[in-house]
């Protein structure tokens, strides 16, 4: 495999997990307006029949450190992922 094979891998690669990312992204988000409704509805509630519970939902950017190394190396960039 050349080194143009091995970025079109990569940048294949790159691609599948942008489109995973963005799905988790968009999973969250619904999950987060689910907690919000119920949240609402919660709040209808007594005091008395309330719990105390806490959630937080996290999504940042994480690159491995081997493609961290390919950006460094100067690779061309798929869609500003490297």
């Amino acid at each position: 495999m050349n080194s143009q094979q091995i970025i079109t891998e990569l940048k294949r690669e790159l691609k599948r997990r942008e489109l995973t990312y963005a799905a988790l992204a968009q999973r969250l988000r619904d999950v987060a307006q689910e907690i919000n409704a119920l949240h609402l509805a919660d709040a209808r509630l007594p005091y008395s029949e309330k719990g105390a519970q806490t959630l937080l939902l996290a999504l940042r950017p994480w690159m491995p450190p081997a493609l961290r190394n390919l950006r460094n190396q100067g690779l061309p960039a798929v869609d500003g992922a490297l």
